[in-house]
């Protein structure tokens, strides 16, 4: 009875908000609209109107921001009344968004962006991050004090040398992306019980959408080896996150791990495709099945924290939608790679 009570008022609130997700409908006018105002407009008719300004920037990154920024305000609803060991899970959920966008400004500062309004004006929604600081610092060291306080210091100085040596942000990145969903999965397996085991599995399901992701952009770069892109891998839970984190990647290993992975959930695949078609289409599917189940999981019972990461689950793939729709709208995308690109309507 404690579980149930735990958790009902939570299901009671997530469930409402399920109806402020985009439809179907919504996205296919998305897609077919005949330009970034068009499509602006009529996303600001749906309920994620709510939560943008009605006028539109048309600097990507600005537009990109605020599509992140409204999904992360839906999401912090469908938190608020989780307790102790739920709500810390909770605020690891959020913090994702908090992580992108001090990913962002580390690349910014990398580039010698240097302090702008859009730097220094990212709200916070777990951490308090100091934006302006890390924009204006000198060195890498810099950001380290500017990060005392927050989970991120320690990721970023352990891989600071790595940085120093060979000058990219992508050694940040990295760590900060490990380091991140270390820290959800043991906050989610120190739930215990259902709770436990739905949550591992959704966050176990992120994880290795981004890990095929990344797999899928090395491969574009061939000059690239893989064994070391495979070093920025995010350990998870799965069989499928550890084959792709297995030392000694090659491109034969990787085309026979996708055709593999991919017949377990497409039994009739093209074994004609190549190592980066599997891989991209094993992506598109596992975000197909994941929103599947998300969806799902809401009619489950008795309650667990099951609904909290289906809502994270489905926000993320909303945004990742959306910013993949203004994106080609900005290139000149046709529609049917616009459409090809999206994941997991409803």
């Amino acid at each position: 009875m404690r579980t149930l009570a735990r958790y009902a008022e939570t299901n009671v609130v997530t469930r409402a908000m399920l109806s402020t997700l985009l439809t179907q409908h919504d996205v296919d006018a998305l897609v077919h609209s005949s330009s970034i105002s068009e499509a602006w407009g009529l996303l600001c008719k749906t309920e994620f109107g709510t939560l943008l300004p009605g006028d539109l920037l048309h600097e990507p990154l600005d537009l990109e921001l605020r599509l992140r920024n409204a999904s992360a305000l839906r999401f912090r609803r469908s938190i608020r009344r989780l307790h102790g060991r739920a709500s810390a899970v909770g605020n690891l959920l959020l913090s994702r968004w908090d992580l992108d966008s001090l990913e962002l400004v580390l690349r910014l500062w990398h580039g010698k962006e240097g302090a702008t309004p859009l730097l220094t004006s990212q709200p916070h929604f777990v951490h308090d991050i100091p934006f302006a600081a890390i924009s204006e610092a000198q060195t890498i060291e810099e950001v380290i004090t500017a990060l005392r306080g927050t989970p991120y210091a320690e990721p970023i100085a352990a891989a600071s040398a790595a940085y120093l040596e060979k000058p990219s942000v992508f050694y940040l990145e990295t760590a900060l992306e490990k380091d991140h969903y270390r820290r959800l999965l043991a906050a989610t397996a120190a739930l215990g019980g259902a709770d436990a085991r739905v949550g591992t599995a959704a966050v176990g399901a992120e994880i290795d959408m981004l890990n095929l992701a990344w797999i899928a952009r090395r491969l574009e770069y061939p000059h690239t080896p893989l064994d070391a892109a495979a070093s920025a891998l995010i350990p998870g839970p799965t069989v499928l996150s550890r084959d792709l984190t297995t030392p000694g990647l090659t491109a034969e290993h990787l085309a026979e791990l996708g055709g593999r992975h991919l017949e377990a959930v497409l039994p009739v695949s093209d074994d004609t495709r190549s190592g980066l078609q599997r891989i991209v289409m094993l992506e598109q599917l596992l975000g197909e099945m994941a929103a599947a189940t998300a969806v799902r999981q809401f009619a489950q019972y008795p309650f667990t924290i099951g609904c909290v990461y289906s809502f994270y689950i489905l926000v993320r793939l909303e945004l990742k939608n959306l910013c993949a729709i203004f994106a080609g709208k900005a290139t000149g995308v046709g529609e049917r790679d616009i459409q090809a690109r999206v994941q997991g309507g409803r």
